[in-house]
């Protein structure tokens, strides 16, 4: 249909050139003319056959319409980025999702960024190797790089030539690099991830009043939203950091309390993620990270396609491993 939908058009485009109006100005025939006007005018106009352009008409509202999928078939056409892990991406129901916000949050060296660097190189893999890394507090450790590089055995042997890395050091910076910047990388290399570590940072010295908090929900906002639309636009996956403040307050078993339903948001511990409810209802999915000595607990608390779940890690020199795997020999 979309080729008869062509050929129609360019036997219009043919027809247009050729009409002239009874004042003897140029005709300028638009969709909503094809659309609107009656069929004898518009062949007045274009000198065309009423038939063909009956046809082209047909063929135009068919291509307009929305095309329609079930569930499953958006989810067997949506891919996924490795998190690195065979057990974190069977917790994740296949890995971190193409088209969605996965955010990664918990305590200082609790291995958020770990993951999140891990996700720069697995994505090299893919039929878009390249990734973005927005950085907020530091630059990307180019030893970290090539130690989880050896782990996994990317190939490379350069593996931070296909990360693009790029340093907001605050809120003004960051909107620019991510609303004007990103969309020219976008357009011109074959990106397959972007990562913003971490998205708290500039919001907390930015906004630190509370008359300015619903300012901040807007920007919020605004900030998931573009970061969405890259994500389905391009067909990539996007991975933030977020940080996480002490929770304030005695627990309340009401189910209809907002702090019992705020355990299912931000997890069953003594810290919740940095930005409230609004961030909260903006991303897709959320692990958390917990430290006990050694061990890390990842805790998968919010996805919106599967039930959740737990599993204890380990952050070692080469990245993420199992908790119960052994200790690589040094």
């Amino acid at each position: 249909m979309k080729q008869k939908a062509d050929h129609y058009l360019a036997i219009l485009e043919k027809g247009i050139l050729r009409l002239r109006l009874v004042d003897s100005s140029p005709a300028r025939i638009s969709q909503l003319d094809l659309l609107s006007l009656d069929h004898h005018e518009l062949v007045r106009r274009t000198g065309i056959n009423l038939l063909q352009l009956k046809d082209y008409i047909a063929s135009l509202i068919e291509s307009l319409q929305p095309k329609s999928q079930t569930a499953l078939q958006l989810h067997q056409s949506t891919g996924f980025v490795s998190s690195g892990n065979e057990k974190i991406d069977e917790l994740l129901g296949g890995g971190i999702r193409i088209g969605e916000i996965t955010e990664f949050t918990g305590e200082a060296a609790s291995g958020k960024s770990t993951l999140a660097v891990t996700t720069l190189l697995t994505v090299q893999s893919t039929a878009s190797p390249e990734s973005i890394y927005v950085s907020t507090e530091s630059g990307l450790s180019t030893t970290r790089i090539y130690q989880i590089a050896k782990r996994l055995g990317i190939p490379s042997s350069n593996p931070g030539d296909k990360i693009h890395c790029i340093l907001c050091p605050d809120l003004e910076v960051q909107d620019h690099i991510i609303r004007y910047q990103l969309p020219v990388l976008l357009s011109r290399q074959k990106i397959g991830l972007i990562v913003l570590d971490s998205v708290t940072a500039n919001y907390r010295i930015e906004y630190t009043e509370r008359s300015k908090m619903s300012q901040r929900s807007r920007e919020l906002e605004i900030l998931a939203d573009t970061l969405r639309r890259y994500a389905q636009e391009y067909k990539l996956a996007v991975v933030v950091t977020n940080q996480v403040a002490d929770k304030i307050g005695t627990e309340d078993d009401d189910i209809w309390s907002l702090d019992y339903q705020n355990r299912w948001l931000t997890g069953q511990t003594g810290k919740v993620p940095a930005l409230g409810f609004v961030w909260s209802n903006c991303i897709d999915c959320r692990i958390v990270l917990s430290r006990y000595e050694e061990e890390r607990l990842l805790n998968m608390v919010l996805c919106n396609r599967t039930a959740g779940g737990s599993i204890k890690i380990r952050i070692e020199e080469g990245g993420v491993v199992d908790g119960d795997e052994e200790e690589a020999a040094v």
